[in-house]
């Protein structure tokens, strides 16, 4: 999301980052999330 401030993402909090098996999973979650709403805004 810092490079490419125009394509979806998910934002990392430096403090809490999510590991292991559902890390994976809520950040494919997240990704699908913020995918729709780039869908959706078109």
């Amino acid at each position: 999301m810092y490079y490419h401030p125009t394509l979806p993402g998910v934002p990392w909090n430096d403090e809490c980052q999510p590991f292991g098996y559902a890390g994976v999973t809520a950040l494919f979650a997240e990704l699908g999330k913020a995918l729709s709403e780039k869908e959706a805004a078109r």
